[in-house]
């Protein structure tokens, strides 16, 4: 019983470590992106870091043999509903950073733990006390404090952020059902791959601009972060429990505050702020009740 334990708390520390590394690549990588749209589509951009990030991805995984993993039947409409789910969610989650502070962005997309609860009550019938509730409705006012809707400042980009979430979230909670054996560079892999199949596919219909030398150093840079995101996200969602190692996603908070001053130097405002505040709040409280409920052994 005690090794279990231990072999358990070794797990959630493993998997706090690879969520901690993964939000900041995917920050880190995110605004590498942003510095390189100036001249290109995010389309283009996209498709570009996606071939450089599929061969990285590709010779690690063929590396390790993990091309040569055959999925069970079980997994494949897993395998499907992430890929899509991911390749949609980056689009749309870019999008938003081009056009919005990436403090906002990240901030917005903190949400995804109280969404966690929700398709817990609603689609897997878990028990949400009340007072569960009112705190899951108190962190959604902190994300409407954040888009302030109805103001000057409101912007549909925004919107497009909230639909990002929720991709992701699906994304995240069909990584965590995925059985073990799967490898994770493996999901990588094809993550990667299938949004670059996607955006090169786009290009058929976009205009191809002329890019520098320097767009290209940033996206293959923005490409190698990419990876070890996807990998040490990938990671996390599996080696450690939902109600330990989610609280750590908040740490792209900082890194966004950090990329978006030193990037761009963008100053979040006292609504993100408080926003972030209380949705951090209201989500660490909504892990405590996946805890309680046992979802967080699924």
């Amino acid at each position: 019983m005690s090794y279990l334990k231990e072999n358990a708390n070794l797990g959630n520390l493993m998997g706090a470590f690879f969520m901690v590394a993964s939000m900041a690549t995917y920050t880190t990588n995110d605004s590498l992106v942003k510095l390189s749209v100036t001249n290109m589509s995010l389309a283009q951009a996209l498709f570009i870091r996606g071939v450089f990030a599929s061969i990285l991805l590709g010779l690690i995984a063929l590396n390790r043999g993990d091309l040569r993993f055959k999925l069970i039947s079980s997994d494949r409409p897993k395998i499907a509903l992430r890929l899509i789910a991911d390749a949609v969610a980056i689009f749309l989650f870019l999008t938003a950073i081009i056009n919005l502070p990436i403090a906002s962005v990240v901030s917005i997309i903190q949400i995804q733990p109280l969404l966690v609860t929700v398709i817990a009550a609603l689609i897997w019938r878990e028990f949400v006390a009340r007072k569960s509730w009112l705190f899951l409705i108190i962190g959604f006012l902190g994300m409407i404090v954040i888009i302030r809707p109805g103001s000057s400042d409101f912007s549909t980009y925004s919107i497009v952020a909230v639909f990002a979430v929720i991709l992701f979230t699906i994304r995240d909670l069909t990584t965590r059902r995925l059985t073990k054996s799967v490898p994770t560079v493996f999901v990588a892999f094809y993550s990667a791959l299938t949004i670059t199949v996607v955006c090169g596919s786009a290009m058929f219909f976009l205009e191809w601009q002329s890019i520098l030398l320097l767009e290209i150093v940033l996206l293959a840079l923005a490409a190698c972060f990419l990876g070890i995101g996807y990998i040490t996200g990938i990671r996390a969602m599996r080696v450690g429990q939902i109600g330990f190692v989610q609280p750590f996603r908040y740490s792209v908070i900082i890194w966004g505050v950090m990329t978006g001053y030193f990037f761009f130097g963008e100053i979040p405002d006292i609504q993100t702020i408080l926003g972030s505040i209380i949705i951090v709040v209201t989500g660490c409280y909504a892990l405590v009740s996946l805890k309680k409920s046992g979802l967080e052994n699924e």
